[in-house]
């Protein structure tokens, strides 16, 4: 039995195996020679940017609530 391993684990699998039994990687033959590269299912996740316009959103925010409750207490007339 020709033995095979896992490009992406190193696991020893099979001759006839189609994937890893350790870490499901899909076992490709091309040409009969086991591929070089480990088969990624899935691609890195990209990475989020956040937008300048958020940020802004955010700290206005901030500022009107802080400026809503100074009003209200200056007009109440309560102490801070």
């Amino acid at each position: 039995m020709n033995d095979k391993s896992c490009s992406n684990c190193g696991t020893k699998l099979p001759s006839e195996a189609s994937f890893c039994t350790v870490c499901g990687a899909r076992i490709e033959v091309v040409q009969g020679v086991p591929s070089a590269m480990p088969v990624n299912a899935y691609p890195p996740p990209e990475e989020k940017k956040t937008s300048f316009v958020y940020i802004v959103f955010i700290i206005l925010s901030a500022v009107g609530v802080v400026a809503g409750a100074v009003i209200f207490f200056l007009k109440w007339g309560l102490a801070l």
